[in-house]
């Protein structure tokens, strides 16, 4: 092997070696926003559970203005959203 050949094996090492590691670098970033963001999703969350009686975190109305947590509201408008939205990217898939 000449030390042209040897050269090149190196620098493409090299370059190997600083893209896996920014690779590596972004994963455990991104991992580490979400684990944030969920954090902060709990954080600001969990203290209805203690505000609101279970009955009505599981009723019909959806007003938090009003102290009315119903979530059956949130999870049909959620429900309705994605079916719209399949119906609507559905024919261009």
């Amino acid at each position: 092997m000449s030390a042209q050949q040897r050269a090149e094996a190196t620098q493409a090492d090299w370059r190997e070696f600083v893209i896996e590691a920014l690779i590596r670098v972004l994963g455990f970033s991104t991992i580490g926003f979400v684990l944030i963001i969920f954090l902060f999703l709990l954080r600001e969350g969990v203290p209805i559970f203690y505000k609101a009686p279970p009955s009505n975190l599981f009723g019909t109305h959806w007003y938090p203005t009003f102290d009315l947590f119903g979530t059956l509201p949130l999870l049909l408008g959620s429900a309705l959203v994605t079916v719209t939205a399949i119906l609507i990217a559905l024919p261009w898939a």
